[in-house]
């Protein structure tokens, strides 16, 4: 369960890379963990790049730089070794799967709440079952709003921007962001890595990957300028707090048998911190951006991937007074909203694939 129905293309896929594989074999790397390697490639998100992407070499050199990445984790430290010696480290009386960590919370506010009773009082007001569900879609074109726009409940508005990226620059950023984060630690099925010069060091002299790291670049400030212009707020005054690259997975539960089974790494093979230590985080979790980061103004998420085609689940859900508005992801599309109390959503579970956005 859990696999994108794609990965039966595993197989078919290796006369592609014919000649990576001699190299590989070449040093040592055997055809078995190379067969293993690029079914983990698929799972982590090569099977994005098999259905959308019809450049070849941008396939062969993802699949590639992931297969050395895995191989080069696999000489640092043996998988079961390295679970096996966390777990005893996060198995005292202090860290046992029970263990939570501590923070303030005020009087009358539960867990949930990051310690903000606003938040915690719009979750209970507003999430819950038998809401009617409505589509949140990029609008027709208004002399009321500016381009893209569309109200909330409160008046405020909701940026959706179709297209922000062309499919060759998403399967370009895709492709470096599989090969980015190959060995790469996750926490509950959430990977995420900040945008800075140094992805350049992990994709460096690997083209055409090396093309995605300004493409991140671009990317990110596409996205600015399109959010000052749909909330009316000057570029120059406009700084980035966080820029991040982010992919979600399917994740066990947290219970019973897979809690005690020593599944800690995902189906692609990254480990995962928040299954070996028992913690409780969940990026499905309704909340208010604000409330984690109070300098936050405005939010804004880039998808680089399809529902439905490249993942189930992951849909975008703002939790409204009358009924719950939904997004449904597509590659290119740009989501901007408020980061304050109005905006209180969630990201809904992901089921099958990877969603990816920066």
């Amino acid at each position: 369960p859990g696999r994108p129905p794609c990965h039966k293309y595993s197989c078919v896929y290796m006369h592609r890379v014919a000649a990576d594989e001699v190299a590989l074999s070449g040093s040592g790397y055997a055809a078995a963990a190379l067969q293993a390697a690029l079914s983990q490639w698929l799972v982590a998100g090569g099977h994005v790049l098999l259905r959308g992407c019809r450049d070849q070499a941008l396939i062969a050199a993802s699949a590639t730089a992931f297969a050395l990445a895995q191989a080069a984790g696999a000489l640092d430290a043996e998988a079961e070794a390295l679970q096996l010696t966390l777990r005893s480290l996060n198995d005292g009386a202090e860290r046992g799967p029970e263990w939570q960590r501590e923070r303030h919370v005020p009087p009358g506010a539960d867990d949930a709440s990051d310690g903000s009773s606003v938040q915690a009082s719009l979750i209970a007001a507003n999430v819950h079952g038998g809401k009617p569900e409505r589509p949140l879609v990029p609008p027709p074109p208004s002399a009321n709003l500016p381009p893209g726009c569309v109200r909330a409940p409160d008046g405020s508005l909701r940026l959706l921007s179709p297209a922000l990226l062309s499919a060759g620059e998403c399967n370009l950023l895709v492709a470096g962001g599989v090969a980015m984060m190959a060995g790469a630690f996750s926490r509950r099925g959430q990977t995420t890595l900040g945008i800075s010069p140094a992805l350049s060091h992990r994709l460096a002299g690997q083209q055409p990957l090396a093309r995605a790291v300004p493409l991140l670049y671009l990317a990110v400030e596409r996205a600015r300028r399109r959010v000052c212009t749909a909330f009316g707020t000057p570029p120059e005054r406009t700084r980035l707090s966080d820029a991040t690259l982010t992919r979600l997975r399917p994740t066990p539960p947290l219970d019973g048998a897979e809690a005690e089974d020593g599944r800690l790494a995902s189906e692609a093979g990254a480990f995962d911190v928040g299954l070996c230590r028992g913690d409780h985080f969940s990026y499905w979790r309704p909340h208010i951006d604000k409330v984690s980061v109070p300098e936050y103004e405005h939010s804004a998420l880039l998808y680089l991937g399809h529902h439905g085609a490249d993942f189930d689940g992951g849909r975008l859900t703002f939790f409204d007074p009358d009924a719950d508005a939904v997004v449904l992801p597509e590659a290119g599309l740009l989501v901007s909203f408020p980061s304050g109390p109005p905006s209180l959503h969630a990201v809904e579970r992901v089921t099958r694939g990877a969603r990816r956005r920066p």
